[in-house]
């Protein structure tokens, strides 16, 4: 009978023992998603708390620092688990952000669980959806954020009709410019709105 060598078993246990030991991959689904933010965060996932409504089922939230970071470095490999990481609310250095994880991977079913709507301008969220389908066509667009009264994002490769999406933007929400742009520039809204994406991709429609 071939003897095996004390070392070369020895070996082979501590392989198998460090085999086993080590922790699997979270799978690709739903609660995978969930374990790999609460790994990469540092929190666990809760309910995202709604005004006037349940929690919607197929959300979670954390609460994070920088959540921003987060969503830029995370997102997109969480669509591969079925799972659309987004910053749910701002803290605004104040107190921490809120990320939110939604189990789809469309953005729009992410504002629709969210319940956007921009109820001071008489837009519900249907509404909401509706006009960012419709922006998206012209000037695709990614999102990383979403609440109840605000969307976020950028368009992803810049602005192919600058006047004609300014035209657009504050016809149906003013407020990027009146409570935004406005605050820190001087021009008309047409002006204020090309001269911000002549520099910069990103957006924040919101409904103060």
């Amino acid at each position: 009978m071939r003897r095996v060598p004390v070392l070369a078993f020895a070996s082979a246990v501590t392989l198998t023992l460090v085999a086993c030991q080590r922790p699997k991959a979270p799978a690709k689904d739903w609660k995978g998603a969930i374990q790999v933010v609460e790994e990469a965060t540092g929190t666990k996932a809760a309910p995202l708390t709604m005004h006037e409504h349940p929690p919607p089922p197929d959300v979670v939230v954390f609460k994070v620092d920088d959540g921003a970071s987060i969503v830029e470095r995370d997102r997109k490999r969480l669509l591969d688990y079925g799972a659309y990481l987004f910053l749910a609310e701002h803290g605004f250095k104040r107190e921490k952000d809120t990320l939110g994880l939604a189990k789809t991977t469309d953005k729009f079913k992410v504002v629709q669980l969210v319940g956007t709507d921009g109820i001071n301008y008489d837009h519900d969220n249907t509404e909401v959806i509706g006009w960012l389908r419709e922006l998206d066509k012209d000037e695709p667009f990614e999102l990383t954020g979403a609440g109840f009264d605000y969307v976020e994002g950028f368009f992803r490769q810049g602005v192919h009709n600058p006047k004609a999406l300014a035209r657009r933007i504050y016809a149906f929400c003013p407020d990027f410019v009146d409570q935004g742009l406005g605050l820190n520039e001087t021009g008309t809204p047409e002006e204020l709105i090309v001269r911000h994406f002549a520099r910069d991709r990103s957006f924040f429609f919101w409904w103060d």
